[in-house]
Formats: structure tokens, C-alpha cells, sequence
């Protein structure tokens, strides 16, 4: 005998778009509608908080060089302190993505080599702590990768 909640479960409209018309339609959006939206959604989703953060400070590094507050803004979002159970971890992949950009981009830098030596075990310690999510340790193994082959260098 069903439930009582799938009955209801089951009479529940279907969205009209899906992800692909959606995002077709994002660029008639007004970029001032899209921020607001961001930053509302972001102070109550912590991996879109920490993606806009490196976003930021590896954008604010490009025009002014200040690798103190690219580091702080790195050990911040990456910095798991308790496990992400299974249902939460996958948001969190997004994260890492600007990270490896960033480094791919900077990989000539001394400077910027120095800093992927310090968050990598940041980086592996975070790894851990996302429950059957793997993108943080390919992650940490394809910039252990590209710190070793900076330093032969």
C-alpha cells in the first residue's frame, strides 16, 4: 500500500525548463540580477561561498600580486574542518576547479609554486573529510603532479 507522502509526491507540477534551457536563456538575464542572486544564495551555501571567494582572491591576485590574501583566501576554502556526508560532498567539487585553473595558469611563478606547496596538504587533509566525492584528491594528485614538475624545472 503507498504511502501517504507518495500520493502528494506524485501529484507535484514538473518544472517547465530544464537545466539546459535554463542556462540557454542565463545571457538575457541582467548581470546585476544574476550577482544578487549569487550573493543571496551564497551566505547559506557554504561551497558557492568558498568558490566565490577563490574566484575572488585569484582575480584580485591578477591585478594586484598580493599573495598574503590569495593564501588566506585558499586556507579558508579549502579547510574542511568535520566530514561532508555523501549528499552534500558533490557541491563541493566546484570548489577545486578554480584552484587547479589558477595554478595551471601560474605554474611559471616561483612565488605562486611556493603557495601550492603549503595548501597541498590542506588540500589532501580536506580530501578526507568529503564522504565518496574524489574531485578534491584527483585534485590534490593532479597538483602534486604540477608542483613535482615545477620544481625539476
Amino acid at each position: 500500500m503507498p504511502s501517504e507522502k507518495a500520493k502528494y509526491l506524485k501529484n507535484r507540477p514538473s518544472p517547465p525548463y530544464d537545466y539546459k534551457d535554463v542556462k540557454s536563456e542565463m545571457k538575457n538575464f541582467s548581470s546585476e540580477k544574476i550577482e544578487e542572486l549569487l550573493l543571496n544564495f551564497s551566505s547559506r551555501n557554504t561551497p558557492l561561498w568558498r568558490t566565490l571567494i577563490i574566484m575572488t582572491a585569484t582575480s584580485r591576485f591578477e591585478k594586484d600580486r598580493d599573495i598574503s590574501v590569495l593564501q588566506a583566501a585558499l586556507l579558508y576554502a579549502l579547510n574542511l574542518e568535520d566530514h561532508i556526508s555523501y549528499d552534500r560532498a558533490g557541491a563541493y567539487r566546484f570548489i577545486v576547479y578554480p584552484v587547479i585553473e589558477f595554478f595551471k595558469e601560474n605554474n611559471r611563478s616561483k612565488v605562486v609554486m611556493a603557495l601550492l606547496e603549503e595548501i597541498l596538504p590542506v588540500l589532501e587533509n580536506a580530501s578526507y573529510c568529503l564522504q565518496d566525492e574524489g574531485s578534491w584528491y584527483e585534485a590534490h594528485e593532479e597538483l602534486s603532479e604540477l608542483y613535482r614538475e615545477s620544481v625539476k624545472e
